[in-house]
This record gives C-alpha cells, structure tokens and sequence, in this order.
C-alpha cells in the first residue's frame, strides 16, 4: 500500500527522533510532558482527561488538559461513555487549546471517542474498533480505509484531528 503525503511528511518528521511520550494518569503533566520534549518526545500527551469532567467545566479537569505556556503543542486524550459529551468535549478542547492541540490517536480510542471524527457515526466508529482489534492497529490514518464504509477522503479529513501511532 502506498503512503500518503500526510503520512510521508509524518514519516519525515519523527526519523530522527521517533518517540511520543504516552498518556499515563497521575504522570503526565506538564513539567513531565516538558521534560519528555526535552529528551525528544515528538509528541506529548495529557493524562486521560474526562469527558464528563469538561461537561460539567471542572476546573480540575481542564488543568488536564491545557498546555504550559512553554509547550508548544498538545495530544489530549479523552475518555467516557457517552458520545454527546464526546462531542461537546471536542469543541471545548479545540476550543480552549486552539492551534497547540495536535490530535486524538485512533489507536486508542474507543468507538465513543471516534464519534468525534467527521463522518463517523456510532456504526462506522463501531465497525472502525471491531476491524482495529481483529487486525492490530493501524500503521497510519489511510489504512482505516479497509474498513467498510470507510473512504480514504474520510481519513484525510482526519489529519490533524486523529493519528495512528504504531
């Protein structure tokens, strides 16, 4: 299968130092995200951050969530079981946090979570997890193309939204 431009710049990107730092509850905040960066983490993770937490405006929460002022981007990881909250969440996040939030990784989410993706309904995020853990993740976001019902139009306008880290 033949890469995509975004996944070829992806690629380019993280040859030199191909390191994410992932997110760990209680871990990463942001002097660990701060210190990962310095040791080459091309991306940083916040801890799990809830949903419902966002939806009820925790202040608690949204220090989860939001960047240090020296932190130049952000991965937030959001986690729930109710979809409606998922996608108030995802505005607020995108939001509050505006060009420093770099993506939400699809290999991680749950159906719930990939609801917030364009075009991704209940069925289409159900069918995109079903496929994930019968194949193993994907390698990048144009591989979520095999599942039925999925375009490789769909995964483009994911990019920056979503990313398969494996």
């Amino acid at each position: 299968m033949a890469l995509s431009e975004y996944s070829k710049r992806l690629l380019g990107a993280y040859a030199e130092q191909p390191f994410l730092m992932a997110p760990m509850a209680g871990v990463t905040d942001p002097a660990y995200r701060i210190m990962c960066r310095r040791r080459g983490a091309n991306l940083a993770y916040s801890e799990m951050v809830s949903v419902a937490g966002l939806a009820y405006a925790s202040n608690k929460t949204w220090r989860l969530v939001l960047p240090a002022d020296e932190e130049q981007q952000i991965c937030v990881q959001l986690f729930g079981s109710k979809p409606e909250q998922f996608a108030s969440a995802v505005a607020a996040v995108e939001e509050r946090v505006g060009d420093r939030l770099s993506l939400i990784d699809i290999n991680m989410a749950t159906a719930e979570e990939l609801t917030a993706l364009p075009g991704l309904g209940p069925r289409k995020a159900a069918a995109l997890v079903a496929y994930r853990e019968a194949h193993g993740p994907f390698a990048t976001l144009a591989d979520a193309a095999a599942v039925k019902g999925i375009s490789l139009r769909m995964t483009e306008s994911w990019v920056g939204l979503a990313a398969a880290n494996h």
